[in-house]
């Protein structure tokens, strides 16, 4: 059996850059578990079973449940980087996913029972599917992700997600909730379950650690940013690009954990509302750096800062911030006082302890 993604994070803690685990050890191992299972011969049915109507064996995925900061992701990234060219693989965050299936759903149009057609479309070029943060609020979701599923695994495909909830905790209390149960016995039953133990939040010690704010020249914020965004991600940053709502987005970097932008990129230009709950949606910690004084000349990038903070705030997600002035000086004019008053007290509360504990809402 192959132990790649338990073999790098032994490095890892050998090295000092991880404390040793064993509820990180364990998923490790469940990990190299999957790959065994994925590439494993699948024995072909007899002719009888065949016309007995036997289904093929499925492989199992991997469901894993565990609090925010305890290294799911992180794992799930040496999962995909140690056998990507040997596995079909597609990773997507949950959110962006079932967004994807609506829009190829709309596509369709009236087309009779769509969902084996797009089932049959995935499994054409994918394996396994990774799906980040899953975690269902909206009933158009929840109505739809029973009969996705089933296709989907019909289909031969193979899941693997992470989530801060267990399958018997999705969409509860949601309306009509009993069409939903159907999805979470096929999470059951299609996938091995696996609770990452309580511990260490990681992320939120990674931010402690380094702070959440920096004021200084720029070439300080520049070394602070990227000394943050590499302590989340464990990578250095690069300038890259996203897609948002069919646009292409640059940032200074961008992980599963993190998502850096000069506040140029950000807070200038077009931007919508949207954008930005899009982003605190999918990314659990934005940095912004650097930031400068904004006056009454500059009312359209304020405006977009404080929809930014809002979005961020109400998703629960962190914001490290780098700027040349402290924070309660940013705004350095009269016509916007009391929006930035307001932006400004959730801005200080966001650098506390309570904040940081809040989970990431996707």
């Amino acid at each position: 059996m192959s132990n790649l993604v338990l073999s790098r994070l032994n490095q890892a803690v050998a090295s000092g850059n991880l404390v040793a685990d064993s509820a990180q050890s364990q998923l490790a191992q469940c990990l190299d578990a999957l790959y065994t299972r994925l590439v494993a011969p699948v024995a072909p049915l007899s002719m009888w079973q065949k016309l007995r109507g036997v289904k093929p064996e499925t492989v199992k995925g991997l469901y894993i449940q565990g609090e925010v900061g305890r290294g799911k992701t992180l794992l799930c990234d040496w999962f995909i980087e140690a056998y990507r060219d040997e596995l079909a693989i597609e990773r997507q965050h949950f959110h962006r996913f079932m967004e994807s299936i609506h829009n190829e759903l709309r596509l369709l149009g009236n087309v009779a029972d769509p969902l084996p057609k797009i089932s049959q479309k995935w499994a054409s070029s994918v394996k396994l599917l990774v799906l980040d943060e899953m975690q269902v609020n909206d009933i158009t979701d929840a109505m739809l992700m029973a009969g996705l599923f089933e296709c989907l695994f019909d289909a031969g495909v193979v899941l693997l997600t992470t989530s801060n909830l267990l399958p018997n905790q999705l969409y509860r209390n949601g309306l009509q909730r009993e069409r939903f149960l159907p999805c979470i016995a096929l999470f059951e039953s299609q996938c091995e379950v696996h609770q990452l133990g309580d511990g260490d939040d990681y992320r939120r010690r990674a931010l402690v650690q380094a702070g959440v704010s920096i004021v200084g020249d720029n070439a300080a914020i520049a070394e602070f940013a990227a000394q943050s965004f590499e302590g989340l991600s464990n990578v250095k940053p690069t300038p890259s690009s996203i897609e948002l709502f069919n646009r292409t987005l640059a940032c200074q970097g961008v992980s599963n954990q993190a998502i850096y932008f000069r506040f140029e990129q950000i807070c200038k230009g077009q931007r919508a509302a949207k954008d930005y709950v899009e982003l605190a949606m999918i990314y659990p910690t934005l940095i912004l750096a650097p930031v400068s004084p904004m006056t009454d000349s500059e009312l359209d990038p304020l405006r977009r800062f404080i929809n930014l903070v809002d979005s961020l705030y109400d998703h629960g997600s962190k914001l490290v911030i780098g700027s040349t002035v402290p924070i309660d000086q940013l705004y350095q004019g009269e016509r916007m006082a009391f929006e930035f008053q307001r932006c400004l007290s959730r801005l200080v509360e966001m650098q506390s302890e309570d904040y940081l504990h809040r989970s990431h809402r996707s």
